[in-house]
């Protein structure tokens, strides 16, 4: 029996040259900036969790999910920062407590956009680098 595999792997690219050129072709002034919302939290949020399997396994999966958009944060400021971009992040902040009542909460939802909207109106909200 033969078996046989074919990896496609890009071809690797001067993603600053690239940014360059595109710069230079739109007559773009000063750095690049990419802007980056993250509709999350980045801190953990603590939660007493009931020593049954459903309940370990649901918060499992929320920290795995939340660790895995930090790590994607993390690819995209590293390739920003390659590229000669400037990075500029905003998320939830923190310190909102609401919580989601349903699946599909108007309320929260409402009160999540005006928040967000403030944020993002406040230069000291965002996270930034490389400017």
């Amino acid at each position: 029996m033969v078996f046989h595999s074919t990896h496609f792997r890009a071809p690797r690219v001067d993603v600053r040259a690239a940014w360059r050129r595109i710069a230079e072709r739109l007559r773009v002034e000063g750095q690049p900036q990419l802007y980056l919302i993250r509709n999350s939290k980045l801190s953990p949020r603590w939660e007493a969790v009931s020593p049954r399997v459903a309940p370990i396994v649901s918060r499992t999966i929320s920290s795995l999910i939340r660790t895995q958009g930090i790590g994607d944060l993390a690819q995209i400021y590293l390739t920003a920062e390659r590229a000669g971009l400037g990075f500029n992040l905003a998320r939830v902040p923190a310190d909102f407590d609401l919580e989601s009542n349903e699946l599909f909460d108007p309320e929260y939802m409402r009160a999540l956009f005006e928040r967000g909207a403030a944020a993002g109106r406040d230069e000291t909200s965002w996270i930034r680098q490389g400017h």
